[in-house]
């Protein structure tokens, strides 16, 4: 939250944010819808929610920032009921996977009536603080000619209450064979969700409320109930297409590898690396390093028959037609037994035109030739 209000302040307007929001919204929604996990459900859409704001901060009109920082505030209000909700599921159960659960709403009917309105208001249903939100950003994008961006709006919107819809079905419709006694939780957590509850209610029918937090004057009508009207046909298409399909819904026998599964190869691989490969490079270098310092020790104890045998050698095995002498494998075999020889040190200009020309060589060969 801190992260958009930073980008409220500092980059409104900026065409980059619209694209990387809507890539947050598809992002979240797609892995929300495929999860399992109750947990990972939510925090997939942390991420849709989040997307609303950054796309809403990249169109940059007073409107659409209105409609970006109040989306800021409700996400707080609705995604705090809605981990109230699987938290109060997860202590009474014992289960956070939604294969695991069912049959719920009648032993835990107030935990069933809070996740319908957190749902609901995260979906942007009207009458409820989500739907105020969502419409200023959408409202933000129209005036600015942005329609591509109102369409991904929309996808992102179907797919939020598809997700919810998942989470309730399975969580609190869906019949189970299972024995399971569980109740609604202490009166503490339930007064806690139903005030949470009550300010989604409370600033979905009376948004002047929620308008007097924002950094604009909003001057648009945000309960329109052609636009609300508009919103209950979208889901009531939605629900029309799934009880038509209801036949297709069956067990969720999967558990979808989300992007912590691939930081976890990841990191096993690191581990391996570290282990494993890492050590057996490091040995190699030290032994590279130890015979390299080994072949310097042997070239310094005589420089100049050291260079003899090396170029002897090199000559004999790339081009040994070039050899005067028949015996040359004789003498070569010589200059290597009594290697070094009397040891001379590197003294002298000879030595140092030796090198030289070595030297030169070297790069003669590496640059012309290799």
């Amino acid at each position: 939250k801190a992260a958009v209000y930073l980008l409220a302040r500092t980059l409104p307007g900026t065409e980059a944010l619209m694209a990387l929001g809507a890539f947050m919204i598809f992002y979240g929604i797609t892995f929300a819808l495929l999860q399992d996990d109750m947990r990972a459900l939510l925090s997939y859409h942390i991420v849709s929610q989040v997307g609303y704001m950054v796309a809403a901060i990249g169109i940059g009109t007073t409107l659409a920032i209105n409609g970006g920082i109040a989306h800021l505030f409700n996400n707080i209000l609705y995604k705090g009921l809605l981990f109230m909700v699987v938290g109060a599921i997860i202590y009474q159960t014992g289960q956070n996977r939604l294969s695991e659960l069912g049959g719920l709403r009648r032993q835990m009917p107030v935990t069933f009536a809070a996740c319908v309105i957190a749902s609901l208001a995260i979906a942007g249903v009207p009458g409820l603080n989500g739907f105020i939100s969502k419409e200023l950003i959408v409202g933000g994008a129209a005036e600015s000619g942005f329609h591509i961006l109102e369409i991904l709006f929309l996808i992102g919107s179907i797919g939020t209450f598809l997700s919810f819809l998942k989470l309730n079905y399975y969580a609190f419709i869906k019949e189970t064979k299972s024995d399971r006694i569980a109740r609604d939780p202490s009166f503490s957590m339930i007064i806690a969700m139903a005030i949470t509850a009550l300010l989604c209610i409370i600033f979905g029918i009376y948004p002047q409320a929620l308008f007097v937090l924002l950094p604009y004057p909003v001057g648009m009508d945000a309960l329109s109930l052609g636009h609300a009207f508009e919103v209950v046909l979208k889901f009531t298409v939605v629900l029309l297409l799934i009880y038509l399909a209801r036949s297709r819904i069956g067990e969720i026998k999967y558990s979808l590898p989300d992007a912590m599964d691939l930081y976890s190869a990841f990191g096993r691989g690191v581990v391996y690396f570290s282990a494993v490969s890492l050590p057996a490079i490091a040995t190699h270098i030290n032994d590279r390093i130890s015979w390299l310092a080994q072949e310097m020790f042997w070239f310094s104890r005589n420089p100049i028959m050291a260079g003899e045998i090396m170029m002897r050698s090199f000559v004999q095995k790339n081009a040994p037609e070039t050899l005067k002498t028949k015996d040359a494998e004789v003498v070569l075999l010589d200059l290597k037994n009594r290697y070094p020889g009397e040891e001379v040190g590197i003294r002298g200009p000879g030595n140092g035109i030796f090198f030289i020309a070595l030297l030169l060589f070297a790069y003669f060969l590496i640059v012309f030739i290799l």
